[in-house]
């Protein structure tokens, strides 16, 4: 946690609107964590449609570096439907291609799901060349105890929550309730083309990819990065952090470049925290990996 609150960005979690947010409010404690934060958290609600029915919860936090000058940060969680609170804790705008209403130098991508349903098939490669995976690797108990803080009346209520905005948090809302259809329309399965137009462009990207990844394998997603038909510039090789390889990177003539990461799994930042700070701090500073 410590490593992530001293990127140099500001990072805002969830949204970003030109308007001001509905309501906003200063966090400086939290339930569990002793003392004061040690970084400054803003959270609030902001507006979304025409007569901002929709309101969407928010985290901002400032940059611990050059809060005035730094680049801004989106972090949208995935899912789809996942919350935030779980990337802010473990894990650390437009990608239509449309005009951006910032000034748009680039984005990142962790183990993206990109042209389903197809990319599911490398699963079966993925299994073949890694093995089984047991299932206690996946149920950690981490998450029962994210969703008992999460559910803390205090813990929401020093977040500034408002009261009767959500039932019980889970981390990933995919369904309405148990046996039903998801509560969204899924209207895009293939976003290559979102990719091709941004790379014409001339937008950087970072696509990265836990290695020991099932639900997205790194396999897919050099895949559909091949597909793109640009030449490689900096080509197959590792990268280190503390003279340990931590993965695999690639890099390709329209500033888009594919990276690994060593022993991490879908969420690589959970897994590899260190690692995934650096790989982001490289990049976001004009470095090679």
């Amino acid at each position: 946690m410590e490593k992530l609150l001293k990127l140099p960005v500001l990072l805002l979690l969830l949204l970003l609107q030109q308007q001001q947010a509905v309501s906003h409010s200063t966090v400086e404690y939290l339930p569990g964590l002793p003392g004061r934060l040690p970084f400054p958290l803003e959270t609030g609600y902001i507006g979304v449609g025409k007569d901002e029915e929709l309101q969407l919860f928010y985290y901002f936090l400032e940059s611990e570096s050059e809060p005035t000058t730094d680049p801004l940060l989106i972090w949208l969680p995935g899912g789809p439907g996942c919350s935030a609170v779980t990337a802010i804790v473990n894990g650390i705008g437009n990608t239509a291609g449309e005009e951006p209403f910032v000034n748009l130098q680039g984005y990142l991508m962790g183990s993206p799901g990109t042209f389903r349903p197809q990319e599911d098939n490398y699963q079966v490669l993925f299994s073949y060349g890694m093995g089984l995976i047991s299932n206690e690797l996946y149920k950690s108990d981490w998450r029962k105890h994210m969703k008992y803080w999460a559910n803390d009346p205090k813990v929401q209520e020093a977040l500034h929550i408002q009261k009767g905005s959500i039932g019980s948090w889970v981390q990933c809302n995919k369904i309405s309730s148990v046996g039903s259809p998801p509560n969204y329309t899924l209207m895009i399965d293939n976003v290559v083309p979102y990719h091709a137009n941004l790379s014409i462009k001339g937008y950087r990207s970072l696509i990265y990819s836990g290695d020991h990844d099932y639900s997205v394998p790194f396999q897919s997603t050099q895949k559909w990065i091949k597909s793109l038909n640009y030449s490689i510039v900096d080509d197959w090789r590792p990268w280190n952090v503390n003279n340990q390889v931590a993965g695999y990177t690639r890099s390709y003539s329209n500033k888009m470049t594919f990276a690994t990461v060593k022993g991490s799994g879908h969420t690589a930042c959970r897994y590899k925290p260190e690692e995934c700070f650096v790989m982001f701090k490289r990049w976001i500073n004009y470095d090679p990996l």
